[in-house]
C-alpha cells in the first residue's frame, strides 16, 4: 500500500513541475507575443526596416497620384477626345442596335444580378420561417 501511495505522491509532484514548466512557457509566450505586436518596440529595433517600408510606401503614393494626375490631363486632350470620338462612332457604326437598344453597362448588370440573388436569398429564408414545416409521418 505504501508503494501505491509513494508512486501517487510523485506523479503528483510531477504534475506540479510540468503545471510550473507550462505556466512559465505560457507567460514566455505571452511576453513574446506582446513584443510582437508593440509597434513602437519594433520601430526601435528595426529602424531600417521602417524607413524602407516609409519610403516604399511614399513612392507608391506618390506613383499612384502622378499616374492619376497624368491620366487626367491626358484626357483633357483635344486629340485624346477625338480618338475617343472616332472609337464611338467606329462603334455605333459597327452594331447600331445596341445603342439603340441601350443596354446597360456590364457592371450595372452584375450588380443587377448580385442584388436579384440576394433578394432570392432573404425571401426563401423568410419564407421557411413563415411557413411551418410539416411534420413528417413515422
Amino acid at each position: 500500500m505504501s508503494r501505491t501511495n509513494g508512486d501517487a505522491r510523485q506523479i503528483e509532484q510531477e504534475i506540479t513541475t510540468l503545471r510550473g514548466e507550462i505556466g512559465d512557457l505560457v507567460g514566455e509566450l505571452d511576453r513574446r507575443r506582446r513584443e510582437a505586436f508593440d509597434l513602437r518596440l519594433q520601430a526601435r529595433r528595426h529602424p531600417v526596416a521602417v524607413s524602407v517600408a516609409g519610403l516604399a510606401l511614399a513612392a507608391l503614393l506618390g506613383g499612384s497620384i502622378a499616374l492619376l494626375l497624368r491620366g487626367a490631363r491626358r484626357r483633357q486632350r483635344r486629340s485624346y477626345k477625338a480618338r475617343q470620338l472616332g472609337l464611338a462612332l467606329g462603334r455605333i457604326a459597327r452594331d447600331p442596335e445596341r445603342v439603340a437598344r441601350g443596354e446597360p453597362p456590364p457592371v450595372q448588370r452584375i450588380l443587377t444580378a448580385a442584388g436579384t440573388a440576394a433578394a432570392t436569398i432573404l425571401v426563401k429564408r423568410a419564407l421557411a420561417r413563415a411557413v411551418p414545416r410539416p411534420a413528417s409521418k413515422p
